[in-house]
């Protein structure tokens, strides 16, 4: 019977105590997220995750990222939990980010107005 991290036919892949496959779950191990996709239960990399109603993004060693991070070009946000962050401003230090609502990406260079026209901002 097999446990834990184990690579199946070049896929990373995860097994619980009874080994059985873990599928559309993350797992912590060593202190480091990761996301096992739904249908074929492999690590997911370099790519975008919905889980919880939230979005993630597991890098190439298949780590849920956290903090600010470039991502194809644009700057996003991840929170301690590694969920992306979308229409809310970050502090860090004494500087303030805003996070676009839809797309996640830092607004920069242009006028938001995270409270439907009421108070208007320049990033």
């Amino acid at each position: 019977m097999v446990t834990g991290a184990y690579t199946v036919d070049g896929h990373a892949q995860y097994f619980d105590v009874n080994g059985v496959q873990t599928k559309g779950v993350i797992i912590t191990l060593d202190g480091v997220q990761r996301y096992y996709q739904a249908g074929n239960g492999n690590l997911a990399t370099n790519q975008y995750v919905s889980y919880n109603n939230g979005w993630y993004y597991a890098n190439a060693k298949g780590e849920l990222v956290t903090g600010a991070q470039s991502i194809n070009g644009n700057v996003q946000y991840f929170a301690s939990n590694g969920q992306q962050i979308k229409g809310q401003i970050v502090v860090t230090g004494n500087q303030k980010s805003y996070y676009d609502a839809n797309t996640g990406n830092l607004i920069k260079n242009d006028f938001l107005t995270p409270d439907q026209g009421k108070t208007w901002y320049y990033a």
